[in-house]
């Protein structure tokens, strides 16, 4: 018996997931400071190590989007969706990737705007430069876009 999917769509997947890897460079870097969650945007530190994209955070500081991955819980502890301070960290750096869009509508090949530490297609944030696009029109019913970052900045 075929299966029924007219009238319904798919999603764009889980926030920090590489969506296109013949295209993917993804770097590794220590985390430092308050936890990086998968999918969000993060900054290059003096020091060598990342942090999560702050309020006082630059375009020209930012290095890429922290990538989704399996992590193993200990016994005592609960299950981490995101980076602690000093584990290394996977940063995509060039290529498409799913993340969350906090506001906005995104528009194909728009510019992409990080406002209190999360994406937005809408300008009341930090643009980042040109080299950071939407590659979707729009958002999944779970708010999950693409964006891709055309050029290593790092």
């Amino acid at each position: 018996m075929p299966g029924k999917a007219i009238g319904k769509r798919t999603g764009y997947g889980y926030p920090g997931t590489v969506a296109r890897m013949s295209d993917a460079v993804i770097s590794a870097y220590p985390a430092k400071g308050f936890d990086i969650g998968f999918g969000d945007p993060v900054v290059l530190n003096d020091d060598g190590t990342v942090s999560k994209f702050a309020t006082d955070s630059t375009a020209d500081q930012f290095i890429g989007i922290a990538v989704r991955e399996v992590k193993q819980a200990k016994r005592d502890e609960e299950p981490a969706f995101y980076y602690k301070e000093g584990e290394p960290v996977d940063i995509l750096v060039r290529g498409s990737i799913a993340v969350s869009c906090a506001e906005g509508a995104p528009s194909l090949r728009g510019a992409v705007y990080v406002l209190d530490g999360a994406f937005t297609a809408s300008d009341s944030g930090t643009k980042l430069n040109d080299n950071v696009i939407f590659s979707k029109k729009d958002v999944d019913p779970d708010k999950v876009t693409e964006i891709t970052i055309l050029t290593r900045s790092a």
